[in-house]
């Protein structure tokens, strides 16, 4: 295969834009399925199956926990004020990319008819929250039958490693884990009726936390049932974007809301959603632990799509905005996402060679494969984590989601640090000085990486759909 992704890595900023144009545009069928969609490629019904379920997925995501929090700064109140009960605009923008495929899907194979005559109905008109959960449901429905005889690899039964307890952890950090319990007992009172299971994973669950760096990571499994019923996603949302609170109490730095896969999904699961061997790391916040039954279908072609935005794209986009501007990044929560990505690095690239393993695994497994060199800025990046010391607690915080305006509350939490932390924070003042310099070898990462991660696809990329 001819090697389109090389560059020097270099000031030149045209050299950096050429780069990600050759390179979405050679491996579109992986990265731009919408893209190929529309300009007339042929393809399988399983290849618009597998893109239209990690949409979906997406949509569900966003839909869940909202979007106000994606914001790095005060624009993030702009989003919240304006938006009402209008749907986010993430979710109304997947939608948009769907009802393209859905329309091509439908004219040839003559399937998801429910819901393309349904997207047809409502998209022309501005979509509220339950419109959304409306289009949401009718493609799992239909998702389900479809899937029913595709193939899958290996089916699989997985149990969490057990129920999370408040006596297994140092009691001398009860203090910093109190929203965690909090948590637990919320959902036992609010998310019971709507999830099939409700888990703890991460460096919380396995005890290796950093106090005032890690965050709270949870893994919803909607129901089919509450799925089946627009009113239960509906009531779910509300529900779920009252809990950020106790996420944000953990880490004001937040990057995300509570991970999500549909009980659908379990049926035909990509290793993309969440690799399943988290799941033998992970706590229920329910009592009664259940084990998971699902079944593995291949996601070569999604891991490749996953490498290129959460890591290649991602550091390229970022150069590219800095050749521009000249300025380095001003939030704090860019900055947290910024070594989120470098220490996500090594995880995203093992998921191209199809080996998923835990986080901590993944550094030494992937680094064989780079130069100690251009592997340093990994390291760089776990010990500014491994050193982190922000004084990230105290200031506002609220104990309960349920007595007042949750985003309205979480809005005014962020804009509270965003303003506290920006000038004295001193764990990102020194990301500050080494801002330049990581970013270029993190360009450097990203060019072998992608060329080891293209070198393995084949001789054409078309053969993975």
């Amino acid at each position: 295969m001819e090697n389109v992704s090389k560059v020097p890595v270099s000031e030149n900023l045209s050299d950096l834009i050429a780069f990600v144009q050759r390179n979405q545009t050679k491996f579109k069928v992986l990265i731009s399925p919408t893209r190929c969609v529309a300009e007339g490629m042929q393809y399988e019904l399983s290849y618009a199956i597998r893109y239209l379920q990690s949409r979906m997925r997406a949509a569900l995501f966003f839909f869940i926990n909202g979007s106000y929090w994606l914001e790095s700064n005060f624009w993030r109140a702009k989003s919240l004020l304006a938006s009402g009960g209008r749907v986010d605009p993430h979710v109304e923008n997947i939608l948009k990319d769907i009802l393209v495929v859905i329309t091509d899907v439908h004219r040839r194979f003559g399937v998801f008819d429910e819901l393309f005559h349904h997207l047809k109905k409502v998209m022309p008109y501005s979509l509220s929250n339950s419109d959304a959960a409306g289009i949401i449901s009718i493609f799992y429905r239909e998702f389900e039958v479809l899937t029913a005889n595709l193939k899958i690899d290996s089916r699989c039964v997985a149990k969490p490693f057990g129920l999370l307890n408040r006596c297994d952890y140092p009691p001398q950090d009860y203090a910093y884990l109190a929203p965690l319990f909090e948590l637990q007992r919320y959902a036992q009172r609010h998310f019971k009726d709507f999830l099939t299971g409700f888990y703890l994973h991460g460096s919380l669950a396995t005890m290796d936390y950093i106090p005032q760096w890690s965050d709270l990571d949870t893994l919803m499994i909607v129901s089919k049932q509450t799925i089946d019923n627009p009113q239960d996603l509906h009531e779910l949302r509300k529900r779920a974007i009252r809990s950020h609170i106790y996420l944000y109490n953990i880490d004001p730095y937040q990057l995300h809301g509570h991970l999500l896969i549909s009980e659908f999904d379990l049926a035909y699961y990509p290793q993309t959603f969440f690799p399943s061997v988290l799941l033998s790391y992970a706590k229920s916040f329910f009592r009664d632990v259940q084990a998971i039954e699902y079944s593995i279908r291949d996601s070569q072609g999604e891991s490749v799509a996953t490498f290129w935005s959460d890591a290649v794209y991602y550091f390229y986009h970022q150069a590219i905005k800095y050749k521009k501007s000249g300025r380095g990044l001003v939030w704090n929560r860019e900055k947290k996402l910024f070594v989120h990505r470098l220490l996500t690095f090594p995880l995203f690239y093992l998921q191209t060679k199809g080996l998923h393993v835990y986080k901590r695994d993944s550094f030494d497994q992937a680094a064989a494969d780079f130069g100690a060199e251009d592997w340093q800025i990994i390291k760089e990046a776990t010990g500014f984590m491994n050193l982190w010391n922000s004084p990230a607690q105290g200031g506002l915080r609220l104990k309960s989601a349920e007595p007042l305006n949750s985003v309205i509350y979480l809005l005014l939490l962020n804009v509270y640090h965003d303003i506290r932390y920006l000038f004295v924070d001193k764990g990102f003042k020194a990301f500050r000085k080494q801002y330049a310099r990581w970013l270029e070898s993190a360009l450097k990462l990203c060019s072998i990486g992608w060329n080891n991660v293209i070198a393995n696809i084949g001789p054409s990329a078309k053969d993975l759909p």
